[in-house]
This record gives structure tokens, C-alpha cells and sequence, in this order.
């Protein structure tokens, strides 16, 4: 079982697993970097979305790391 990692769905999509092996949803800061996970725990890539300030960012289309 995944945990603290990333994993692919059959789909294509990313999710990130937390120490207990849950997908974590809303913006989080992993590995320094600030991305944001759908209420599904779908990882938000090439598209804006509301992070924790409040506010709406875009997360790039690759990474999903959060740029602006």
C-alpha cells in the first residue's frame, strides 16, 4: 500500500496518499511545493482552483504545482 506517495490511476489521473493511506483533497504543500487535490483526491493539473488563502490559482499542466 502507497503512502506519503503519488499514485496513477488506471485513468491517467494522480493522487497523493498520506501516512495512513488516504488521498488527501483541498491544497496541500508537498515536497515544498503547494498543489491542490479534488474533493476525490484527483490532483488538480492545467487549471485554476481554490486554495487555502481563499483564492484562486492555477496549477500547471504537468506538475500540478501551483503557479500563481
Amino acid at each position: 500500500m502507497l503512502k506519503n506517495d503519488f499514485g496513477k490511476l488506471p485513468n491517467g489521473s494522480w493522487v497523493y496518499l498520506n501516512n495512513n493511506g488516504d488521498a488527501v483533497t483541498g491544497e496541500q504543500t508537498i515536497r515544498g511545493k503547494k498543489m491542490c487535490f479534488m474533493s476525490d483526491g484527483i490532483q488538480v493539473k492545467g487549471k485554476s482552483a481554490l486554495g487555502n488563502d481563499g483564492k484562486y490559482h492555477y496549477y500547471d499542466a504537468n506538475s500540478g504545482i501551483r503557479l500563481s
